[in-house]
């Protein structure tokens, strides 16, 4: 289990400083302590997503009363080419990268055990 600033601590850092700067400090602390289950890239476009798991557990209530659902997408630049995936409660779900195609194949080959 790693964390993305274990994987790449360039970008683990430039994400938690994007998102404090919008003014996400709660998912920048969370970025910052989740663990990347998955990375997924489609060279077709140039597009990836890497899968997250947030630090904070669910309580019984909220997993199986409430359910986990997608709660909201940030922006984190003009280009929307980095985006961070919150869930209804939240939390860290993922991060869709949009021309970091180099980034995401080294996250990738990092993850292969």
């Amino acid at each position: 289990m790693k964390r993305l600033s274990d994987l790449d601590p360039n970008l683990g850092a430039d994400l938690v400083r994007r998102l404090n700067a919008v003014g996400h400090t709660a998912l920048a602390n969370d970025l910052a302590q989740a663990i990347v289950t998955r990375v997924t890239y489609d060279s077709s476009v140039g597009a990836g997503y890497i899968c997250l798991e947030s630090s904070r557990p669910l309580n019984s209530v909220e997993a199986s009363v409430i359910g986990l659902k997608h709660g909201e997408t940030i922006l984190l630049d003009d280009t929307a080419s980095l985006n961070v995936d919150a869930d209804n409660f939240g939390r860290i779900r993922g991060v869709e990268l949009l021309g970091y195609g180099d980034v995401l194949k080294k996250l990738q080959m990092q993850l292969v055990p």
